[in-house]
């Protein structure tokens, strides 16, 4: 299946880890990535197109309604930002340009 134009991201969560992805972005573009928004727990691949998150944490629950994950993506001159709101599986909206 084709890529499509803009990428999001994707979330699924198999508790207590959530594993967020970029998707729809052309394997063929080169591109930097920095990943933000998490409030507990740890995380690892902040500079890949696939953030894991341990939200080992109990103060919020497990699927973290209102944490807002953020990624930064740089193509070129071309600045791209994406964001997912909690810990559930799911789909986020486009990302969108940064002005």
């Amino acid at each position: 299946m084709a890529p499509v134009w803009p990428p999001h991201i994707k979330a699924v969560l198999s508790a207590p880890i959530t594993t967020y992805r970029l998707v729809d972005l052309p394997a063929t573009v080169d591109a930097s990535f920095v990943w933000t928004g998490t409030d507990c727990g740890s995380v690892s691949g902040t500079r890949t197109d696939t953030l894991v998150w341990s939200h080992n944490c109990n103060h919020v629950g497990i699927a973290h309604p209102t944490t807002m994950i953020m990624l930064r993506i740089t193509i070129g001159d071309i600045e791209l930002r994406c964001t997912y709101t909690s810990a559930r599986t799911g789909s986020g909206p486009p990302c969108t340009p940064v002005e």
